[in-house]
């Protein structure tokens, strides 16, 4: 009994003890006393303790109530029977989205290939939001595209909702694992499939937010390197059209004291933004008629309106955070609070903009604090959009000195392993505050060169 009490202490209260961790962590980093691992003994550092938390969420070791997996645990992954999707949600935000299609689909079709009959009478992505607007249409237009023709391969295909998602999976591992490996290593790897948000993606079956991943890692890739501007904008164009908010990338287009040269390539990549996505409104007009950029964004308004009093807790954004603290519930002033959020982060990617083009900002970390402020800046935003951060470690191994590593690869080790999502006391998360402070702590970080250093010689 008494071990019991003693161990529900400890638990209750390990969100205090990492907060604890993360700052010694800051004071010795500022100190160099910290000395960072190589990248193998890291992932190495990162597998063990992410092995350990899915076990004790199988076996239910820690008197927590809460969840790794959304409504579920790692074994729901291994679920093969379509019926059984609809249990835990599994894979519901590529299945649900498609199969909402009602101009692609007929129910009795949804039937004979074996949705889940929630799925088919009880799917929130079919609710009528008026103007001819429908709740599924929140999706950026290139991004409706990529699931249109989903629905229609699924319609036209032989194959049941099982082995139609099966497909689809292993042809994104495939892909995924072939540019990965073919631009990283080995740790680089086992650290992406391995990290909670990859697993997490899967379960949740958004495979968008892993191929937006391997965009932007490209992306930057290049940028480092200085080289294939053209497929850097194309890359960009894609990222962005699936997510906007990676639009805040673009910054890193801008050539440090050349005014001229970063007008016209903002310039370039904008307009060519704009005509794809406007290709892409023409071609909805033959696969989507009832869709229009209008119908977007009632859609939209309409995603962040149900979450803007409750999320799932599988969500990092800085919002959520603060509105927890201060439990605001009266609508207006939780959407002042999100502008609110959204204008004093675009202040500081603004004003990282300036250091950088001052050259007092390595662009490394630029592009990790564009990247960071890119998810804490919106809500909601999956957990799933996590996973580049993995890539971001190789980045960092690859391309950063021993301040840099020493300064982020633990904040950014601590938002890979997996953490339960719960009600720790009445309104916090520790997914949700363990991740968001890393990401800001990050940011943070970054801006803070700016004061320490003016000397951009070892700027990459």
């Amino acid at each position: 009994m008494l071990y019991r009490l003693h161990s529900r202490i400890i638990y209750e209260h390990l969100f205090v003890y990492l907060i604890v961790l993360l700052v010694l962590y800051l004071l010795l980093t500022r100190s160099g006393k910290l000395k960072i691992l190589n990248q193998r003994n890291f992932v190495l550092y990162i597998s063990i303790i992410s092995l350990f938390i899915y076990f004790a969420d199988l076996v239910n070791i820690f008197p927590i109530k809460g969840v790794v997996f959304f409504n579920s645990n790692l074994l729901t992954l291994l679920s093969f029977r379509s019926e059984l999707f609809s249990n835990a949600d599994t894979y519901a935000d590529a299945l649900k989205l498609f199969l909402s299609y009602d101009h692609v689909f007929k129910n009795f079709n949804l039937s004979n290939k074996g949705v889940p009959y929630e799925w088919i009478y009880a799917n929130p992505f079919k609710n009528e939001l008026g103007y001819s607007a429908i709740a599924n249409m929140h999706l950026p237009p290139f991004y409706s595209v990529h699931n249109n023709l989903l629905a229609r391969g699924f319609k036209y295909s032989q194959l049941n909702l099982g082995q139609y998602f099966y497909l689809y999976l292993i042809i994104y591992l495939l892909v995924i694992f072939l540019v990965i490996k073919n631009n990283t290593n080995r740790y680089t790897l086992f650290l992406y499939f391995s990290s909670f948000p990859s697993l997490f993606l899967i379960q949740r079956g958004n495979i968008v937010s892993g191929i937006c991943s391997v965009l932007i890692f490209i992306y930057i890739s290049n940028v480092l390197k200085n080289k294939n501007k053209i497929l850097n904008l194309f890359l960009l164009i894609l990222a962005a059209s699936y997510r906007p908010n990676l639009l805040l990338l673009s910054l890193l287009l801008i050539t440090p004291k050349n005014l001229r040269d970063s007008i016209k390539k903002l310039t370039l990549f904008f307009s060519s933004f704009l005509a794809f996505n406007y290709l892409n409104l023409i071609l909805l007009k033959y696969l989507y008629p009832n869709y229009s950029f209008e119908n977007f964004l009632i859609g939209y308004r309409w995603l962040t309106d149900n979450h803007i009093d409750y999320g799932d807790g599988f969500d990092s954004s800085s919002y959520r955070v603060v509105k927890s603290f201060l439990n605001i519930t009266d609508y207006t002033q939780q959407r002042i609070l999100q502008l609110m959020i959204l204008i004093f982060l675009i202040g500081i990617a603004i004003y990282l903009l300036y250091q950088h083009y001052n050259q007092k900002i390595p662009k490394l970390e630029f592009s990790l604090a564009l990247f960071s402020i890119s998810l804490i800046s919106v809500s909601p935003i999956g957990d799933y959009h996590l996973v580049s951060i993995a890539l971001f470690v190789y980045l960092i191994f690859e391309y950063g000195d021993v301040r840099t590593k020493n300064k982020h690869l633990i904040l950014l080790g601590v938002i890979l392993i997996p953490k339960f999502h719960n009600s720790l006391y009445e309104l916090i998360n520790y997914s949700l505050y363990l991740n968001n402070a890393s990401l800001i702590l990050t940011v943070y970080l970054v801006g803070s060169i700016s004061f320490i250093s003016s000397n951009s010689s070892d700027i990459i």
